[in-house]
């Protein structure tokens, strides 16, 4: 058990301070804490056991682990050297408050998508392939069960989040179990919109705090069939007009944009992005970049992101980052958008 009294400078994170629950990966160990990829280790993960309860101790177990090897050594770490490389994690005045779980994020694989985006690795990986339905099956059951034993066993906080991204939910096998459980909760959907689905429109319905978020990274049907591989892209703007229809906060529909240097970066996805915002009543525009492929196109990025940045600002509309963006990158649009602002306010004067 985590002492409560216990205040210390730790080297923490977000997820760890907060108590995050994560399913996350493939089949193997899929319970954790983050989900971040960090490349020299394998980040800190337990397997699912087969009763829900023993599963929830391993899981605090975990917690517990890598709070206790937050400051030493990466040769004396067992389960968090992962931990040791994370850019994320700082040196903090831990003060943890309660042991209640304030997110839930499935996000585990194999599962169901039907896009095939140029940046994403996932199909590739198999991640896609549902086949092993025994194993599957198991595994979807087990993720379930801990859940119902999380709310049944008050383990949850009164805020708890949940964080839905496991392929595709319009299409996924188990989308009836997942959304029974999310019962009323705050839940972020992560969609690619090409499905419309009554369940997740029913969520942002019932709770205005609710979101879903699609990425689009494009502006017109030219650059989506290139970017996604599909010819759908008016049916998933309709469907991001169905959604809109069942919200009561602009806040519930997010559109993220991952730019792509000579692919998607042209003014007529720009101006493409800006009327689609304006006409599902979008304010702020998720900026991200393919942290896989943008490294040898860092110089094109920044000016591709910064052209972005000033469409948004002509137009009265903002932007985030979704922390796939390095802090010399957000730094880099941070300062550009100020002395933006200052060029319009002197032109205008």
């Amino acid at each position: 058990m985590i002492d409560l009294g216990a205040i210390a400078m730790k080297k923490t994170c977000y997820p760890l301070d907060n108590n995050h629950l994560r399913f996350t990966g493939f089949l193997s160990r899929p319970l954790g804490i983050c989900c971040e990829t960090i490349q020299e280790a394998e980040i800190p993960c337990v397997n699912l056991e087969f009763k829900a309860e023993d599963s929830f101790k391993s899981w605090e177990n975990l917690m517990a682990q890598v709070r206790a090897e937050a400051d030493i050594e990466l040769c004396d770490r067992t389960v968090s050297k992962a931990c040791y490389y994370c850019p994320n994690k700082r040196l903090f005045l831990q003060n943890i408050q309660n042991e209640k779980i304030k997110l839930v994020n499935i996000s585990m694989y194999p599962a169901p998508c039907q896009s095939d985006c140029i940046y994403c690795g996932m199909r590739a990986s198999g991640a896609f392939n549902m086949s092993d339905k025994e194993n599957v099956n198991e595994t979807y059951r087990r993720v379930i069960e801990l859940c119902n034993y999380l709310k049944e066993n008050d383990k949850l906080d009164n805020d708890v989040e949940f964080q839905i991204s496991s392929g595709e939910i319009a299409i996924h096998p188990f989308k009836k179990e997942i959304l029974d459980v999310i019962g009323n909760a705050t839940t972020q959907f992560f969609s690619n919109g090409m499905k419309f689905d009554e369940g997740v429109a029913t969520k942002l319905k019932q709770n205005p705090k609710s979101s879903i978020q699609v990425s689009l990274d494009c502006g017109t049907s030219r650059t989506w069939k290139v970017v996604k591989k599909r010819d759908n892209f008016q049916k998933t703007l309709d469907n991001l007009i169905r959604y809109r229809e069942s919200t009561t906060r602009k806040e519930q529909i997010e559109l993220k944009y991952i730019v792509l240097p000579g692919i998607n970066a042209a003014d007529e996805d720009f101006d493409g992005i800006i009327k689609i915002m304006k006409k599902l009543d979008v304010q702020k525009l998720i900026i991200s970049k393919d942290s896989w492929g943008a490294n040898d196109k860092k110089a094109m990025l920044i000016g591709d992101l910064k052209k972005l940045v000033a469409k948004l600002v002509e137009n009265d509309l903002a932007w985030s980052d979704d922390y796939n963006l390095s802090l010399e990158e957000l730094n880099i649009l941070k300062v550009f958008e100020d002395d933006f602002r200052r060029g319009i306010k002197f032109n205008n004067n």
